[in-house]
């Protein structure tokens, strides 16, 4: 009787999985919460602006799960308010006229007034 190699993995597979999972399993209270995750933490604390953008995917997946785990045990979760905070971050820094914006715009200004005086002035 010869055994396909095949076979043979695929019975070491099986055989494997149901380990695994039988020494893996844990009940639902030993998991933290998602709620706790350390980008969850981070956003609350510090705020948005302070993630990484490799951190903003990993940060919409917690609170999507934080907000579907909070859904299940009853609580209510919001997290809405630190996009509001960001909101009103961006709004307070675009009202005023700062930084790098300010340069290029001066340079604009300037540059447009000296053509239009210089081709008024030699007309």
């Amino acid at each position: 009787m010869v055994i396909r190699p095949a076979i043979l993995f695929c019975i070491v597979f099986c055989l494997t999985g149901l380990v695994y999972s039988q020494t893996l399993s844990k009940s639902a209270e030993d998991e933290p919460s998602p709620c706790q995750s350390p980008i969850l933490l981070k956003a609350q604390t510090q705020g948005l602006k302070s993630l990484k953008p490799d951190e903003i995917v990993e940060y919409w997946i917690r609170s999507w799960q934080c907000k579907r785990y909070a859904k299940s045990v009853g609580k209510d979760i919001n997290l809405g308010y630190l996009q509001k905070q960001k909101q009103e971050e961006y709004y307070r820094e675009a009202k005023e006229l700062s930084g790098l914006g300010s340069c290029f715009t001066t340079v604009i200004i300037i540059t447009v007034l000296y053509s239009y005086v210089s081709f008024a002035l030699l007309n």
